[in-house]
This record gives structure tokens, sequence and C-alpha cells, in this order.
């Protein structure tokens, strides 16, 4: 079993799902690729530990970005060799029912641990005319906060 990590607007991972169907020969029957959208199904995705996409997972190996064609041939060969070295009985919902028993057994810990993130995140900056004002911290991965040259 092998997941796409995607999203909606994400042109890369159209890319990759390109390189993928030209690569299909490179599976072996019984071998499924299943997409997961990020923004839908966001905690598969926090489970798996992903914070990019596309990202591909397959066990333990993980390929994030627009791999070149070597390094998704490469990672699917693996991906396939280690996928036959399980149960070849095993369905996707035997592997995919303790991911949704954790995520049961950590919804409400996790909206705590949100909040308490938040909060520690939140700083108090002056603004323009010398008052407080809370801003919380910047999220994503890339991108970075406005330079001293663009603030006003």
């Amino acid at each position: 079993m092998i997941l796409l990590f995607t999203s909606e607007h994400c042109t890369m991972c159209d890319m990759v799902k390109d390189m993928l169907e030209e690569e299909k020969g490179t599976l072996f029957d019984g071998t499924t690729i299943y997409e997961v959208n990020v923004e839908k199904h966001h905690h598969i995705a926090e489970v798996y530990g992903v914070v990019m996409v596309p990202t591909l997972v397959a066990g333990s190996s993980v390929l994030s970005g627009v791999p070149c064609p070597n390094e998704l041939r490469s990672f699917l060969l693996q991906a396939v060799i280690g996928s036959h070295s399980y149960d070849e009985d095993e369905d996707a919902g035997s592997v995919l029912t303790p991911v949704v028993h954790l995520q049961q057994l950590e919804s409400s810990s996790k909206t705590r641990r949100a909040r308490k993130i938040l909060k520690s995140r939140t700083t108090l900056v002056s603004n323009r005319r010398g008052g407080l004002a809370e801003t919380a911290g910047f999220k994503g991965c890339r991108e970075e906060p406005p330079g001293p040259a663009l603030r006003q």
C-alpha cells in the first residue's frame, strides 16, 4: 500500500500523479496507491508526519516533493518489495483501523494541545500607535514574517 498525500490546489501533486501514471508498469498486481487529501484528512497526515505535499509514504519510506524519475522508480520498487513481506491476506482496512483508533483516542487531547501551542506562540508586539496588540505566530513551513523594510 502506497499513500500519496495531496491537496486540492497543489500543482506539483498533479505532476507526481502523472509521473505515477507513467510508472504504473513498475508496480506489481495488488499494489494500490491511495490518494489522501490533507485538507480533508489532516489527522491521517499528522499520524504519518506529513508536513508538505506532495508526499508519498510506503511503510517507513517517505518521498516528499517532486522526485526525479529515477528516485520515484526506486521508491516504488522499494515499496513493492516491502509490501510483499507482509501477509498477502491483509487488507487496507486492517492497516488503517489503528490510525482511526489512534485518532479517536487523541481527538480530545489534540484540541487541548493545539490550544496550548497556539497560546505559547502568541506574543505581544507594539503597534504603530505604541499600544499592544496580540499576534499569533506564522503558520506554514515556508512563510516568513515580513522584513523591517516592508513594515509601515
